[in-house]
């Protein structure tokens, strides 16, 4: 593994419940990305451990390439620990390769609810937007237009739009949280 890239993903599925949690944990392997077969995720604090077989194979040109796994969530009714964490990656040879990272945040913004961001947020943040096809593919993550208030003015710029969504990413904690998505009911009553 030449680099790791973690972070806390906190979801709204809607304005009145809470968020979810979970970890997105990526390695950038110096080989061929296609060989990798598995990560092992252990927390050194609790010894919690997650096996990721399906994992998310990508590259980024001819320069980086990366597998992993968005979707590394806790026990019903428990929370990511923070802390040290181990990350073991095999390939296909059964070669292995060790890793570290650590995981923070502020427990406080799980006990918020949709409305109450951003300004609940009391570090740096970047505001991004995600936008979605009706199928749920990402087409576009990246600035927000001031003009993006509904999902039609979404619509005037990003053609197959079905949804969309702010996020907020907060660089210092390695930190996303993902705001409710808004124009799926529309889209489907079109």
């Amino acid at each position: 593994m030449a680099s790791i890239q973690a972070v806390t993903v906190m979801e709204f599925k809607d304005e009145v419940s809470f968020p979810s949690v979970r970890l997105a944990l990526f390695a950038e392997a110096s080989s061929d990305v296609q060989r990798a077969k598995k990560l092992r995720v252990v927390s050194r604090e609790t010894g919690l451990s997650w096996n990721c077989t399906d994992l998310i194979k990508f590259s980024e040109g001819n320069k980086k390439n990366w597998t992993g796994s968005s979707s590394i969530v806790p026990a019903e009714n428990e929370m990511i620990p923070e802390g040290a964490y181990s990350v073991i990656y095999t390939d296909c040879a059964d070669a292995v390769w060790e890793g570290a990272f650590s995981v923070r945040y502020d427990r406080e913004l799980l006990t918020k609810k949709a409305g109450e961001f951003p300004e609940c947020i009391k570090v740096s943040k970047l505001e991004k937007a995600a936008v979605y096809d009706e199928n749920g593919v990402l087409k576009y993550f990246g600035e927000k237009k001031k003009t993006w208030t509904t999902i039609e003015k979404v619509r005037a710029d990003i053609k197959d739009a079905a949804s969309f969504r702010i996020c907020y990413y907060l660089s210092g904690e390695n930190i996303m949280i993902l705001m409710p998505e808004y124009g799926i009911s529309d889209k489907k009553s079109e």
